[in-house]
């Protein structure tokens, strides 16, 4: 009986071990088909995680490591994008000055060729003008002086004529009172012609004077115009290359916002996964 009894509990923990086995061979099998249908399921992150190499388990590890490497790359993205829009506002704040600057100058030059338009006329050369007025003035100034002269040597002769009765040039008697009354009617009359043509010297040295102080003070705003025109070209110059640089920094900044937006994307999709597999520890 107790042989009987012995057999009956060894075929019993027999069949237990028998169906252990066949419970732990159904199990195999149902996590083969988990996992390929887990690889099926996430075949593109898996490809990216382990690239050529094989599938290795557990999942997790792997994909933290991976996604510890996705923050990374955001971190440096978005460092990349911030890095871009601080050039990018650079380059549009000095597209703005340039802009700024070129209206000013604008401005200056319209400003200062008003001034110089009440003096000359447009095209004209201030300097060689002024040369020319400060010639005519030292001319006239010159036959202002002779005139004065000729007043005293009006003067002088006629006394002469009426004194001595003879040329006061050459000394020579003349025939008769009549020929020297003459003589002084004619010194007369070139004398008293001298006032209206003394006046009229007089005031044209003041003409000439009052062109020569407006010229003088043309002149620096000529030079001054010449100079901002110059700038003027240097800015627009300038503004050129920085609008074409502006331009490029753009396409940057949209490229590194691109960039950052991908990033971000792989990264939360990666995390999804990550907590996808955490659920499944046996993976």
């Amino acid at each position: 009986m107790k042989m009987l009894q012995d057999e009956c509990k060894e075929r019993q923990s027999q069949e237990e071990v028998e169906g252990e086995l066949r419970r732990a061979a159904d199990e195999e099998i149902k996590l083969e088909g988990d996992l390929k249908e887990v690889a099926e399921r996430h075949h593109d992150v898996l490809k990216e995680v382990f690239a050529d190499e094989d599938v290795s388990y557990p999942l997790s590890d792997r994909l933290s490591m991976f996604v510890r490497k996705l923050e990374r790359a955001a971190t440096m993205a978005e460092e990349e994008c911030q890095d871009r829009e601080k050039k990018h506002i650079a380059a549009q704040n000095r597209v703005e000055q340039f802009h700024r600057d070129i209206e000013q100058t604008t401005q200056q030059i319209a400003t200062h060729k008003r001034n110089i338009s009440k003096v000359m006329s447009s095209g004209e050369d201030p300097e060689a003008k002024l040369a020319e007025v400060n010639a005519l003035l030292t001319k006239t100034r010159n036959d202002l002086g002779v005139m004065d002269g000729c007043r005293y040597l009006y003067e002088k002769w006629e006394e002469e004529a009426r004194k001595k009765g003879c040329c006061p040039l050459c000394e020579r008697l003349y025939k008769s009172a009549q020929e020297a009354s003459q003589l002084v009617t004619k010194v007369n009359r070139k004398r008293a012609e001298l006032p209206d043509e003394i006046e009229r010297l007089q005031r044209r040295v003041r003409e000439y004077e009052e062109t020569q102080n407006e010229l003088m003070e043309v002149v620096p705003y000529v030079k001054i115009v010449k100079r901002l025109v110059a700038d003027k070209e240097e800015f627009e110059s300038d503004l050129k290359i920085a609008e074409k640089k502006l331009h490029a920094l753009e396409g940057d900044v949209t490229n590194a916002r691109e960039n950052r937006e991908k990033t971000l994307k792989k990264r939360e999709a990666f995390r999804s996964v990550q907590v996808f597999f955490k659920n499944y520890s046996r993976f």
